[in-house]
Order: C-alpha cells, then structure tokens, then sequence
C-alpha cells in the first residue's frame, strides 16, 4: 500500500505541473481538510517515514506508531503525544518530554522541554499535528500559491494539493518559518498534500526542492490506519516514573578535552582515485594540520565541502587539510569524492580514532599542530575556524 502510495504521488507531482486549476478551488479543498482536522480531539495512526536526498546519495526510511492529543485552549488542554518506533518510544505529556531506548534500557528525561526539543522531535515531523497548524496560516497568507489536482492510487480518486512558499518553510511545529539570510538554496519551497476525498484526511505529505539538483530529492511522510477521536489516554505511560522498574536514567555522557593532547603514530586510508581507492595518510603531522570528521547523514557535513575547499585553496600550502568520515563505506566515499573534487585529502574508517578523541557529534574539527598536539577542538564555524587558523599560523606552530 505505503509503496503504490509513493508511485501515485509521483505521478501526480507531473499531472499538477500540467494541469491549471483554480486557486479558488484549492483553497476551499483545504480549508475543508484543516476543519476536519481541527474538529479532531485525538488521532492514532501508522507513519511511514522516507527520506531521498539523491544528489548526496543520501536514503533513509523510519516508521512507527503516534498518538496524539491534539492542544485545546477552552479547556486549557495541552499537547501530548507517544510515537513507537521499533528502538525508541518517545513521549511528552505536556509538561516533560522523554525517550525510552528499549536496547540500552535507558530513558532520557527532559524536565523542561523548550520549542527547540519539539522543533527536532521526529513524532511531529511533518505529523497531523503540522498540517493541523499550518492550514489556517496557510489560508491566510499572502505569500502561497495553491492548486489542485487529481491522481489515482490503487484505483481509488485522490486530490493533490500544490503548495508552494515564498521565503517561507514549514516548520516541525507547523509554524510558517523565514529563510535566514545564511540560506543558499532556492527560496520557492513546494510541498504537496495528498487527501483521500472521501474522508478529507490526508494520506501523503511530500516536501520537494526546486534548487539546481536537487529536483528528486523528496521526504515523503505517509500516514495509514488512521483511527480518529480514539479514547484518550490517561493511565501511567505518559509518566517517566513509570519506567524506573524496567530502565534506567541515562547516564551523562563524558566530554573529552581534547585540548593539549597529542596525537601520533595513528594512520587511516585515504581516498585516492577510481583505480587507487586505498591509500595510508600517517597521521604523524609535521605541519599544522586541520581533521574535519563527519558522516553522510549529516546536512551541516555536506555545506562544509565547499568550506573545506576554500580553506584549501587559501592555506593549503601551509596547513594539511584532510576529512575524516567516521562511519560510511568506501564507495560512499567515492561518490563524495567524485561530486565535489577536493584537493585535500577524504580519510575513512575513522570511527576508532574519532571515538579515543570523544567525538560524537558532526562535523567537528580539531587542529592539530607540528608536534601532534591539538591546539583547537569545536564544531564547524567557519568564521572562527578562519580566526583560529590565523592565530595559529602567527604562532608558527
């Protein structure tokens, strides 16, 4: 069903961008499916997550179940809500958000959740709970276009709705978000909304790219067995006191200062070319040298290519700049290498190294100088790495 879905959608995604309809009727088609999902109290139902970033070779797929309590203010009724997934089920009751990790036995509790934890949180990940929000902003603002189609899956009419933002995305929480002037990518932001007529519920929500290359990448959500004003839940799991039998709280993760310590004697493969893909890099340096360690899944990763290359063409004859990845197969390592061409060196099977140094977090550099001992340690700022390369060249270190 999930997949027939997603071979529908793709069908309508060219039916609409050939067939005009009426804004007009758009907007009333929407403006139906945000009342249906208003007058919700609660929503169950299956979610089937799909993401296809084809131009950073890029896929992955997640699923599970949500319940959700849909916020009331005459009631003064909060949100809530319980996503299992096969590993983890996550639950905010309101007032405390917290993750159970069913193979470690942990919980990790969060007693004062900010909208940064919703922001992130992959049970309102393009969720009802987004749609629910973000249709009356929608309706009400000036700056969307809608349209309308028709498309058919599994033999049954389902409507399509084109949306397309000017500047503005959608955010996790539903909210309608600016670009920031950092933003590189097209500013045109399509979404489209698949919707079973019958029942005004939705069935797909796809986010699309109109940026150069990026014109089949798509994260599709995919909702099913879709149990509407479902009995509201108050018994114990929704408290994280009711776990302590089976988990146990998480412990705190130790954060290594890598600052003053000294690396040596380590070497990992490097990738050379087509013909030559393994090549040793001794990690011995006798020169100042900048490690960038990073994985695939990771979009802060993939903007610091162009980054590091710029460092490389401005430092290079003085500093050895070289990527360590962490995790990824050597072919993935070649389809980075051919995309962007870099003329530093792309180490890989790094996880070892990357774990004495207490990295856990993506991308991360650390500098390293002359005698093997690291000078800097932090996240990928391009600003104050430049600052930090010369301040370091100025000591001849």
């Amino acid at each position: 069903m999930k997949i027939l879905l997603a071979i529908g959608c793709l069908v309508c995604l060219t039916s609409a961008a050939q067939v005009s309809q009426k804004e007009t009727t758009a907007s009333s088609t929407l403006a139906q499916i945000g009342k249906k999902l208003s007058g919700l109290q609660s929503v169950a139902y299956e979610i089937d997550r799909k993401i296809e970033y084809v131009g950073e070779n890029y896929r992955a797929q997640s699923g599970g179940k949500i319940y959700l309590e849909f916020p009331d203010r005459s009631t003064n009724t909060p949100l809530r809500f319980q996503l299992f997934e096969k590993e983890h089920t996550v639950v905010y009751n309101g007032k405390h958000y917290f993750i159970l990790d069913s193979l470690k036995k942990e919980i990790n509790l969060n007693t004062k959740p900010g909208t940064e934890v919703l922001l992130s949180s992959s049970a309102l990940y393009n969720s009802l709970f987004t749609l629910r929000t973000v249709i009356p902003l929608l309706m009400s603002s000036s700056r969307v276009r809608i349209s309308q189609s028709d498309t058919n899956i599994n033999n049954k009419n389902h409507l399509c709705i084109n949306i397309l933002l000017d500047n503005r995305y959608i955010g996790n929480t539903g909210m309608l978000e600016e670009f920031t002037s950092e933003y590189i990518g097209d500013t045109l932001k399509p979404y489209l909304l698949i919707v079973d007529p019958t029942t005004l519920l939705p069935q797909q929500f796809i986010t699309r790219y109109n940026d150069k290359g990026r014109e089949n990448d798509h994260v599709t959500v995919t909702y099913s067995s879709i149990e509407q004003n479902v009995r509201i839940r108050n018994d114990r799991s929704w408290y994280y006191s009711s776990f302590l039998s089976s988990y146990s709280p998480r412990k705190e993760r130790v954060v290594i200062n890598n600052l003053g310590k000294k690396i040596s004697g380590k070497s990992l493969s490097y990738y050379k070319s087509e013909s030559e893909p393994a090549a040793i890099f001794p990690i011995s340096p006798n020169k100042l040298t900048v490690m960038e360690f990073w994985i695939k899944n990771c979009g802060y990763c993939m903007l610091a290519f162009p980054k590091m290359q710029r460092f490389q063409d401005l430092f290079g004859k003085e500093i050895e700049f070289v990527s360590v990845n962490t995790e990824d197969s050597v072919e993935d390592i070649a389809f980075f290498y051919r995309k962007h061409n870099p003329s530093y060196k792309m180490l890989y099977d790094g996880r070892q190294f990357a774990e004495q140094l207490g990295i856990e977090s993506f991308p991360t550099v650390i500098i390293v100088d002359k005698e093997g001992i690291v000078q800097y340690s932090g996240g990928f700022d391009e600003k104050e790495l430049e600052k930090e390369i010369n301040k370091l060249l100025k000591k001849k270190l």
